[in-house]
This record gives C-alpha cells, structure tokens and sequence, in this order.
C-alpha cells in the first residue's frame, strides 16, 4: 500500500486486497491565504439583498394574486373581457401599493430559502432602531477607543521628540540631502530629455524646431526652468558641512551648468537659422514680384543672342564691363548653423579667443577649366548686383559647437542603424542559405526514395507484361488450325463423358 492506493491483486502483498480511506489525514485549507490585515475589512458587514431579486419576487407577488382572480372569474363564468379588465384593475392596484411601500396585514413570515428578503427585512428593522435610539446615520463603530488610541499614540510621539532632541540637526541635514540628491537627479533626466530633444534629435523633430515657434519656446522654458532649479541647488549646497560630499555636489551641478549652456547656444542657433530663413524667403517672393515686372538680365541676353540685335540690357552691361572683375566666391552648404549675432561689441581679448577657436570654413573658387578667367562678369551678376546693392550681405557662416555634435551624433547614430540592418540582412539570408541546403537534402532522401519505388513499379509491370503475352500466347498462340483442333479436343472429351455416364454402367461382363 502506498499513496493511499492499493495493489492490483492481494497475492503477496500481506494485506486482504481492501483498501480503506486514510480517514486521519486533514487536507491543507489555504484558501483563505494571504489573510487580511486591515481590521476594518475583518469587521461584520450586514450582508446587503440584491434589488432585482427582490423587485422579481414582488411582482411574482402580484401576478400570483392576478392570477387567482382570473381563475376565480374564470369559474364564474365572468366574460373575457370583463376577466381582462379586472384584472388589470388588480394588477395596478397592486403594483401602486408596492411602489409607494406600505404594507399591511401582519408581520410576514419568510421561509428558509428567501435569504434577500431576511436580509431586506433585517436591515429595514435595524434602521427603525436605529431612529428610535436617535442614533447618527455617520456613526462609527468604535469610534470611543479610536480617541484613546490617538490620545495614546500623541503621547506617545511627545516622548519621542524629547528622546530625539540631540538628533534633531542630523535628521535634518540627512533630509537636506537627500532632498538634494532628488533635486540632481530630477534635474539629471530633465537635462538628458532635452539633450536628446534638441542636440541628438532627428531630422523631422530638428526641422519642427527651426520652422515652429511654439516649439522653440517650449523648449525655452524647460530650459529657463531646468537653470532655475540648477541656481536653487547650487545655493542649497553651499550650505553642507562636508567639504567632500560639498565638492562632489558642485562638481556634479557644474556639469550639469555646461550642459546647459550647451543647450541654450544649440537653441540660439536654430532660433537665428530660422529668421535667416524667414528673410530668404522674403528677398524670394521679393526677386518674384520683380520678375512679373522688370524683365531680368538672362531673358534679355536670350534675347539678344537669339535676334543678333543689341537691347538695352546688353548695352548697361558693356558700361559696367569697364569695371575691375570680381572673385565669385561661394560658399559650401556645410553642416553648420549661423551663430547669433551679440548685441553689444567684443572684448579684444574675447576677439582673439574667437578667431582662435573658429573652425575652418571650406569655399570653392568657381573658375573656367582649361582657359583663363573672364575678366568681365556675367550680366546677370552684374544686373543683380545694380538691383540690390543696397541689401544687407548674409552675415559670415560661423560654426557652433553644440550643432557639430549634434549633427555628428545624428549621423553616427544613422551609421550605426545602417550597420546593424546590413547585420541583420546578412544574419538572416545566411540562415535562408542553411534553411535552404537543408530543405535540400531531406529532398534529396525523399526523391532517392521516389526513385527507389519508380524502379520497383517498372520491374512489377514488366513482370505483368509478361505474363499477359504469355496468357496471350497460349491463346491465340496456334491460329486457326490449333483452335480447331482445341474444338475437336473438347468435343471427344464430351463424347467420352456421355460413353462413361450413360453407356459404361449398362455393360455387363
């Protein structure tokens, strides 16, 4: 016996072959785990009817009364529809009184199964009680040893301040600490969001930054928050005692300020890249509108190569021939952001710190291949530049920082996405090619098969080939001579058969 299961058959086992139930073992009860600990929950709670059960068994009620009527006329011979009107009569008389809820006649009993109705009931009596002792409806259940308790526990906690007098400047600078560290490191992931939004950003969210100026100011002023809090942390830590922890607090906070200068001068540049972009195009739909009405240089020219015949375009453009030519520079669209222009005039001293930390700027020099240059302009460039001579020239494309990182991260960042695609496409076709070579040779098993049973099927119907030529040849095998011969054969073999079955037994010797 093992388990509480018993043996197949009782041969050898010592025992009768009977098996009893254990009734000594108790089953684990772990429903009711994890037990509460909340002792409101523990308290009793009047269990409450439900409402459609309740209005169900009413209108039962009243449907039962309804219909003993109907049989009572129905006996009575009453007419039909007078039994109809009648009952109707009932029915809303009924379904009145229940809604405007009196009731009469005795104290209704209940039955065992009605436990809504016991409920509905109990809690009907415990609200007339509870009127008749003019009892609060708000009134809480144990509510006098409540006060004692907080009397206690206030008394308690008194004691506690006087005990924790001498370690009340600990507790406080603990706290102070502490409430800086959540100041840093809310600041910390306020200050890497922002880095992330504004230098390591993408193409789409860098393009609604230089276009929309409610982008820019949002991010202003998470950035003008993001200094105050810095400011407001670095005042709270110039008041910790502890030279250590204060050095490596400023340190941190310092970081952080570089950063955030990092990211105000990256918004500066996207701030001054969209005015000059906003006056490109204006000077744009300026050259338009000009366009519709002065004709320009180019189409003059046009014209006149096409004609052969001098216009008065051509003819301002051989005076201004006479004057010295000019380099075309132009320069490269590279990735760099203007920088904001200052408003008040520079240092010497900051002068010569910006020409020593401004990064090359690469032009290009157009010139003609294999000739010498022009001496004279085109006359479109020279057209051009009697148009708008008195326009303010674009300001020097200056380099920030914080937009070459940015730009540089951007681009190592799509390197690497590009990197791990090209991985992932080599990855995957070489587990096609395994996948591939592997379909092949479970093929190769199951054709060698095909073969096998192709050759065994060719050999099974030659085999039948044969045996039906040679059912063939015994057939049809002789000609005609030979079939006559098989007639001539069956024919004595039916002579010799009568002769053995009709004449041999009447021979007597």
């Amino acid at each position: 016996m093992s388990d509480n299961v018993g043996l197949n058959t009782p041969r050898g086992s010592g025992t009768s072959g009977y098996v009893q139930r254990n009734l000594a073992q108790i089953k684990p009860r772990d429903y009711g785990a994890p037990y509460p600990k909340d002792l409101d929950s523990l308290r009793h709670k009047q269990r409450q009817p439900d409402k459609g059960i309740l209005e169900h068994d009413r209108k039962r009620e009243v449907e039962v009364k309804v219909f003993d009527l109907r049989d009572k006329l129905e006996e009575e011979e009453v007419d039909e529809d007078e039994i109809d009107r009648r009952c109707d009569e009932l029915r809303q008389k009924l379904l009145a009184e229940m809604n405007s809820g009196r009731r009469g006649g005795q104290r209704k009993t209940f039955k065992q199964h009605q436990v809504h109705e016991m409920a509905d009931a109990k809690i009907k009596e415990s609200e007339r009680l509870r009127k008749a002792l003019k009892i609060s409806a708000d009134y809480e259940e144990g509510g006098h040893w409540k006060r004692q308790e907080e009397r206690l526990r206030n008394a308690l906690e008194k004691e506690e301040e006087k005990d924790e007098g001498d370690d009340r400047k600990t507790r406080v600078q603990l706290v102070v600490r502490s409430a800086i560290d959540i100041a840093s490191a809310e600041l910390g992931t306020l200050l890497l969001r922002l880095q992330k939004t504004v230098l390591h950003t993408d193409s789409d969210r860098e393009r609604r930054l230089r276009s929309s100026e409610f982008e820019r100011a949002r991010v202003a002023s998470n950035l003008e928050y993001a200094r105050s809090s810095l400011t407001k942390l670095e005042h709270d830590a110039l008041g910790i005692k502890a030279p250590g922890r204060r050095a490596e607090v400023q340190s941190d906070l310092n970081r952080k300020r570089e950063l955030l200068e990092l990211l105000l001068d990256r918004l500066e540049d996207l701030r001054q890249v969209a005015i000059e972009e906003d006056e490109d195009d204006e000077s744009t739909d300026g050259e338009d509108i000009l366009s519709e009405i002065i004709p320009t240089p180019s189409d003059s020219m046009v014209d006149s190569i096409s004609t052969g015949q001098p216009t008065e375009s051509s003819g301002q453009d051989d005076d201004a021939e006479s004057e010295p030519p000019k380099a075309t520079t132009i320069p490269v669209t590279t990735a760099t952001v203007p920088a904001p222009a200052s408003t008040t005039p520079p240092d010497t001293s900051t002068t010569s710190q910006e020409h020593k930390q401004q990064p090359t700027q690469t032009t290009q020099n157009l010139r003609s291949r294999g000739a010498p240059s022009s001496p004279s302009p085109s006359a479109h460039s020279t057209a051009r530049a009697a148009l708008f001579a008195n326009r303010s020239k674009p300001s020097t494309p200056q380099t920030s920082t914080a937009t070459a990182e940015a730009l540089l991260d951007h681009q190592r960042a799509e390197q690497e996405a590009l990197s791990e695609s090209i991985l992932q496409m080599a990855s995957a076709l070489k587990s096609s090619s395994q996948r591939f070579s592997t379909t092949l040779e479970a093929d190769k098993d199951v054709v060698a098969r095909a073969g096998e049973g192709m050759d065994k099927t060719e050999q099974s119907m030659e085999a039948a080939k044969g045996r039906m030529g040679m059912l063939k040849r015994m057939t049809e095998g002789k000609g005609y001579f030979g079939r006559l011969l098989l007639y001539a054969y069956i024919a004595l073999l039916a002579v010799a058969c009568i002769l053995v079955v009709f004449v041999l037994p009447k021979l007597r010797f």
